[in-house]
């Protein structure tokens, strides 16, 4: 495998002293990539030692950098054909920035952006400007609405995983679970046992309300989980009877892709205004919704080429944990296998998200759905209307409703026969006019 250093990719054959600098010029700038063991002609050269010295990149990022820069980076071991080990490092731009090196504080010694293929100091201007601008309001530094909260379901969840030490002090204070002053965060507040966070799933057929359901009030993993659950349930398959008389089994959308999309908007939903994500079944499509459109700092351009921008990144990274997702951008990568852009509405305030359904999907799941791509007179219309009302119409109700006479009633009929539009049952006698299926 060769790789091209560029302004989203640095090749390094091995750990350098300044590697805080490089992640910080990509977390001010935009996502990217550090390779370790690849030298500058993009070629694998490997290391060694490499489980020991992931876990040391992770220990000295987590622990050199500020403001807080978990769920914003991870490491991977990866392998080439020959064996090599070496490691990549992801990095997404952050929404707090300026990130800098702790040790030099928030100065041109520890301020850096990216620029082409080199990490250059920021100018103090340049420094002051985004702090002016830096999002003040994230799920680590808003204060719980409650300080009085259990997590009982969430050590469950991380137990399954196999994690220890979940009930041990530092545990929640690992997630980012606090603020400066070790009060619950919002994040607590939200993956708490008891909280006010309601989900909602409403379903409409024709334009009518059907069913409302409603998850959450209780630790926001749980939540989603239901929501998934549920989703799996209503994107059932529809059966078709084919010719050698099998059962044909169609989803209504890509499963793995609407997956992804629920992910995705619990994870980069504005929680900070009291808002959470919601979703709508409709006969034709789903539609999944997250308030507070992109977040600042990302373009529409950016965002349909999935650059990461997480605006929860204490989120993600409790996601990522418990393998609901993966981190910056490669659930994006996957919806937009399934989806274009023209199945996205952004605004200022809303993602929207469609899945529609595909016309293979709608001919089974409603099979005496007219195409409406067909040239239909108004008075072919006037006789489906009536078929959808009392299931069948017979040539005499034809000449009735339409005042007209028998022969025209018949030649009417016939041409919509032709056009597959309705067909007939019955002996002559009795015959009667249904919907073609």
């Amino acid at each position: 495998m060769k790789y091209e250093e560029n302004e989203y990719v640095e090749l390094k054959e091995s750990i350098i002293e300044d590697l805080e600098k490089e992640v910080v010029a990509f977390l001010n700038t935009h996502s990217g990539a550090i390779y370790i063991g690849v030298n500058k002609i993009g070629e694998v050269i490997g290391i060694n030692n490499y489980d020991d010295l992931s876990l040391r990149i992770v220990d000295r990022l987590k622990n050199n950098i500020t403001p807080s820069i978990i769920g914003l980076f991870e490491v991977n071991i990866l392998n080439d054909d020959n064996n090599k080990h070496y490691l990549e490092i992801n990095v997404a731009s952050g929404i707090e920035k300026p990130y800098y090196i702790k040790k030099y504080g928030m100065s041109v010694k520890g301020c850096f952006k990216r620029i082409g293929t080199q990490s250059s100091p920021m100018e103090q201007k340049e420094i002051d400007n985004l702090y002016a601008k830096k999002v003040k309001n994230t799920l680590s530094n808003m204060v719980s609405p409650r300080q009085k909260l259990t997590f009982t379901q969430l050590k469950i969840y991380y137990q399954e995983k196999g994690y220890e030490g979940v009930n041990n002090e530092y545990f929640l204070e690992s997630l980012d679970l606090y603020t400066e002053d070790h009060k619950f965060n919002y994040l607590a507040y939200l993956l708490s046992d008891n909280n006010a966070t309601s989900i909602r799933v409403a379903k409409y057929s024709n334009d009518d309300f059907v069913e409302r359901n409603e998850y959450g009030r209780c630790c926001l993993i749980k939540a989603i989980n239901c929501v998934i659950e549920k989703l799996k349930i209503e994107n059932k398959t529809s059966i078709e009877i084919t010719g050698d008389a099998r059962r044909k089994e169609i989803n209504l959308v890509n499963p793995t892709a609407l997956r992804e999309a629920i992910l995705n908007i619990f994870c980069h939903n504005d929680y900070s205004v009291g808002s959470e994500p919601y979703i709508i079944i409709y006969d034709d499509r789903i539609e999944l919704f997250s308030y507070g459109g992109l977040p600042q700092g990302l373009s529409k351009e950016e965002f349909f080429k999935a650059k990461s921008l997480p605006r929860n990144r204490e989120l993600m990274r409790v996601m990522s944990d418990l393998d609901m997702g993966e981190h910056l951008g490669r659930g994006m990568r996957r919806i937009m296998k399934y989806l274009s852009k023209k199945d996205f509405e952004i605004t200022d305030n809303f993602i929207t998200i469609s899945f529609k359904y595909g016309n293979d999907v709608i001919k089974a799941l409603h099979p005496q759905v007219i195409d409406t791509n067909c040239d239909l007179t108004e008075q072919e219309q006037v006789i489906i209307d009536y078929i959808k009302k009392y299931g069948f119409i017979r040539r005499s109700t034809v000449e009735d409703i339409l005042n007209i006479r028998k022969s025209r009633a018949g030649k009417i009929l016939t041409l919509m026969i032709g056009k597959q539009i309705i067909k007939i049952e019955g002996a002559s006698s009795n015959s009667k006019y249904v919907l073609y299926q």
